[in-house]
């Protein structure tokens, strides 16, 4: 049945086009039919036919949600290429309409920085970081100061937490300190917390099993302490944390085998 209405609603949208009419409700209507049905190809299709719609119209905000929802359904397919172009363009809608969708923009950047991160995309890695700090600066223009700093410390901490997992504690000492460094609270904060107890499991040498616990009980104290946010309690941060600790790990098995060889 679903198909059929589907059909109907694609004849609709061509005889409007032939009179010249706006087929995109037509076209909407034809696609939220195909999302009840398995018809993958031709829901791309209309999917397709209904952006380019709302492009001819100078609905920008409506075409970038729906290449964001078509980015949805790639990542849920494991089309990870396809799903991180689809953010792309949806942002290059969004851009297009010089847009107020302040909140939908985000969204569509978080799906583009965990694209990178969780499919350990590293030669774009540098981008997963310039995102989460676009998305920490934006909170903080879009809102008064305080409430601002409040939202955007979570997304300066995701990129201070890429630095860890790909680059060296130094250079996120250095974020930290941009940050953070005028933030009274942040030493006695879960983040704050967390990221002096890497930086010293990064630095200390004592031994590979005094590592291993070491940064095992840090992670695990700060995951009980975040218990209630939804912002850091959630599987970016726990990738991140664990390629972290698995840094660590190799670089105290690489200090044990170079004191072996010395031996």
């Amino acid at each position: 049945e679903y198909l059929k209405s589907a059909e109907c609603q694609l004849k609709c949208a061509w005889i409007k086009e032939q009179l010249k009419d706006n087929p995109t409700f037509s076209y909407l209507e034809a696609l939220n039919c195909y999302k009840r049905t398995d018809n993958y190809d031709d829901y791309q299709k209309t999917l397709d036919k209904c952006i380019s719609s709302y492009l001819k119209e100078g609905k920008y905000n409506d075409a970038a949600q729906l290449e964001y929802d078509r980015g949805k359904l790639y990542e849920k397919n494991n089309k990870t290429q396809e799903a991180f172009d689809s953010y792309e363009k949806a942002l290059d809608f969004y851009e297009m309409d010089k847009s107020e969708m302040k909140g939908a923009i985000k969204e569509v950047k978080i799906a583009k920085a965990n694209i990178i991160w969780s499919n350990d995309m590293k030669d774009l890695i540098a981008e997963a970081k310039a995102l989460f700090e676009e998305i920490g600066d934006d909170l903080i223009k879009n809102n008064n100061a305080t409430t601002g700093k409040i939202l955007a410390k979570d997304y300066y901490f995701k990129k201070i937490l890429c630095y860890f997992a790909y680059d060296d504690y130094i250079s996120a000492k250095a974020y930290i300190d941009k940050y953070f460094g005028d933030d009274s609270s942040y030493e006695s904060s879960p983040i704050g917390k967390l990221c002096n107890g890497i930086i010293k499991c990064f630095e200390r040498g004592e031994g590979f099993k005094e590592e291993e616990d070491g940064i095992t009980k840090v992670i695990s104290s700060f995951k009980g302490s975040i218990r209630n946010s939804k912002t850091l309690n959630d599987k970016c941060v726990d990738v991140l944390l664990e390629k972290i600790k698995q840094k660590i790990y190799k670089d105290m098995e690489d200090d044990l085998n170079e004191e072996d060889d010395i031996r």
